[in-house]
């Protein structure tokens, strides 16, 4: 008898962009040819909260007199509960029960048994690496501009115990890279379907020096066109790998990058990461300067014990010019991280910074830091007349995207300037900072 597979939502920020939407790898991996299979990661792409309820909500009325085995996945179920929204939102909902599965069965039972004992977890051999994506359903999802992608998984677990990524609770700090020969087939056979971009979505993929092997016969293939890219961050001790930094330009290794966390020694040792001494970062950098790699940087927030501990990092990103993405740490079920108090509002606000500092700093050249940031502003071109409350700041004003970061580092400049917050007016070719009571915050 044939069964319905359906893939719930999953909210992550990446799924805005088209090179990280995820495929239902897992669903398709245990999909038989009888077997119908919705995403509706898919159906909902770019719906509003009230939107996807009601699909939801119709998804769930139309399966009471649905006679067929229901399976529920969520792909890309985490540990984290604020992921898990619309899994915990619609097994409520249902008055049927449900077969659930997921690629994270270490934390599914309890999960499951816990909020949602009605519904059953199926055990399911959750290694995909072996999935390939029909042709038929390649073009059923989003392009990255005209092209084609699909999503390929060269590893499985991680040897590392950060202690804010739940990698190592899933898989126990077991790590295996897929044979090489392996890979580069599965490539070479979504290349001759016309794919020109693949997404590998590996959590550790350039901790073992296979992956150079990978990259030296992409080199020798010289697939015209394919551009490559992985969603989780590269470790920062494989850029001092020499061989690795060639072989990913020759590849076309595109928006990569590295998870720094914190320039602060006592958080990365909070977290137990793999390195201890910032030293190690700098050598990573260094090198990506030298092979002219383009590599963003991950950081966390929430662990500094003062202020200055999080501005340390702000003035790191800006004066090495970083293009950053900054998370706030939470707490993971099983993690090692169980007792931070985290006022998430605050160090968003820090994030926030650091997004300004990164902005300003790779668009205009500015260290928003500085002391001399105002002269700073001046050299570039911006004309500033202040007064005791009040500043008017002409110039170019309406870059692409620029606003948000542009007025939030005018705010942290001046009020370094005028000892208090400011307000930010911004208008055609000109921007008016004021005071504004201490308080105001971010």
């Amino acid at each position: 008898m044939s069964r319905l597979l359906i893939d719930l939502p999953y909210p992550a920020d990446t799924n805005k962009y088209p090179k990280f939407f995820p495929h239902p790898l897992l669903l398709m991996k245990i999909k038989q040819p009888d077997d119908e299979l919705l995403d509706y990661n898919l159906r909902c792409r770019g719906l509003g909260e009230a939107s996807v309820k009601e699909e939801l909500d119709r998804l769930a009325t139309s399966l009471e007199n649905d006679v067929r085995e229901v399976v529920v996945g969520c792909g890309h179920f985490p540990a984290d509960a604020d992921k898990n929204v619309w899994f915990d939102y619609f097994l409520r909902r249902l008055s049927r029960s449900v077969l659930v599965t997921g690629i994270y069965p270490s934390v599914m039972p309890g999960r499951v048994g816990r909020l949602h004992s009605r519904h059953t977890v199926l055990p399911t051999d959750w290694d995909i690496g072996d999935v390939v994506i029909p042709i038929e359903m390649l073009g059923e999802y989003p392009k990255v501009g005209k092209k084609l992608r699909a999503s390929v998984r060269a590893t499985r677990g991680c040897p590392r115990k950060c202690g804010m990524c739940p990698v190592w609770i899933i898989h126990r700090r077991k790590f295996e890279f897929w044979p090489v020969s392996k890979i580069i087939d599965r490539i070479k056979w979504y290349y001759d379907a016309g794919v020109r971009y693949i997404t590998f979505i590996d959590d550790n993929l350039t901790v073992s020096p296979k992956f150079d092997d990978m990259l030296e016969q992409l080199v020798g293939l010289d697939l015209w066109g394919m551009e490559y890219i992985c969603q989780e961050g590269f470790e920062v001790t494989s850029f001092h790998r020499e061989r690795m930094c060639c072989l990913l330009k020759q590849v076309r290794f595109v928006d990569m990058k590295m998870a720094i966390e914190n320039v602060n020694e006592d958080v990365l040792r909070k977290i137990d990461k793999y390195y201890k001494e910032f030293a190690v970062v700098e050598r990573a950098l260094a090198n990506i300067e030298k092979h002219g790699l383009e590599v963003g940087s991950y950081f966390l927030f929430g662990l500094e014990r003062s202020e200055e501990g999080v501005l340390k990092n702000i003035r790191f990103i800006a004066e090495h010019a970083l293009d950053v993405r900054v998370n706030v740490v939470r707490t993971y079920e099983g993690g090692v991280v169980h007792d931070a108090q985290v006022d998430q509002k605050l160090f968003k606000g820090y994030a926030s910074l650091a997004y300004s500092a990164s902005w300003y700093a790779r668009a205009l050249g500015v260290n928003i830091m500085a002391r001399d940031a105002i002269d700073q502003l001046k050299k570039v071109g911006y004309e500033i007349h202040m007064t005791k409350s009040r500043v008017l700041l002409e110039g170019k004003t309406d870059y692409w995207r620029m606003t948000s970061r542009f007025v939030r580092g005018l705010k942290w400049m001046f009020s370094q300037v005028l000892g208090c917050d400011c307000s930010v007016k911004m208008e055609e070719g000109s921007v008016v900072v004021t005071k504004r009571p201490r308080g105001f915050g971010f």
